[in-house]
């Protein structure tokens, strides 16, 4: 295991992700974010690390990881798994399975922005799911925290809700957050980017973060990508 960049407060570094949570104790962690490939036959990196494996083997290996991660989870703790919706079906019907975790929700991630629908498909571009589960008594979750703003037209600038005329009654921090995202700005055409083509948006991490942490928490993606979750943990 190499550490590739370090702080006060974060720490990543490359090795396989089963190494890296057997590294850790048992029940040390309090929220896990995995944001694992997605299997889809691409290459990343120049070491020409593959994401090309039989849906067997992959069920395989991602069920060890898994497990890894339920032993570190501290009681309480929260474990998020990010993927599109062909794999967290087989995670959730594995996790209900343990008597450790419990299910809490399915958030959907509308990432769906207006491109040609292939044949036989009701999207443009699949939906991204995150599967939440915590222990049976979860320790932290403050949807408090993470309110969302009134939705207005781009348009006109008025309400694109009435609220039942009510909205005067509605809590001045802002909306309930729920299992639907679908204000998370997408990763657009290379021309017009500005987050490279792999990097989540950090508003997802800030919300998971926030839901279900609280400061000096230890958080861990086996994963880490291009270093979202730990960039937005330590911030």
């Amino acid at each position: 295991m190499r550490t590739v960049h370090s702080t006060k407060l974060r720490k990543v570094c490359q090795a396989d992700c089963r190494d890296i949570l057997q590294a850790l104790k048992t029940k040390s962690v309090r929220t896990i974010f995995a944001d694992r490939p997605f299997n889809l036959k691409k290459q990343y990196g120049k070491n020409g690390a593959g994401d090309d494996l039989p849906a067997p083997k992959d069920l395989a290996w991602s069920k060890q990881w898994i497990a890894e991660s339920v032993r570190v989870l501290a009681p309480g703790g929260a474990l998020l798994i990010y993927n599109l919706p062909k794999w967290p079906i087989e995670y959730g019907c594995h996790l209900n399975s343990l008597s450790e975790m419990t299910f809490k929700h399915w958030i959907v991630i509308d990432k769906a922005h207006s491109l040609a629908i292939p044949p036989k498909s009701l999207v443009a571009k699949p939906l991204r799911d995150v599967v939440l589960h915590q222990g049976p008594k979860p320790r932290v979750f403050d949807r408090d925290l993470v309110r969302t703003p009134v939705q207005k037209c781009r348009h006109c600038g008025k309400d694109v809700k009435d609220y039942g005329g009510h909205k005067r009654f509605l809590n001045p921090k802002g909306l309930n957050l729920t299992d639907l995202w679908d204000d998370v700005p997408p990763v657009r055409h290379r021309k017009y980017k500005n987050r490279p083509a792999m990097e989540l948006a950090p508003i997802i991490l800030e919300r998971v973060i926030k839901l279900t942490t609280e400061p000096g928490d230890f958080v861990c993606d086996p994963f880490a990508g291009v270093g979202i979750t730990a960039y937005v943990a330590e911030g």
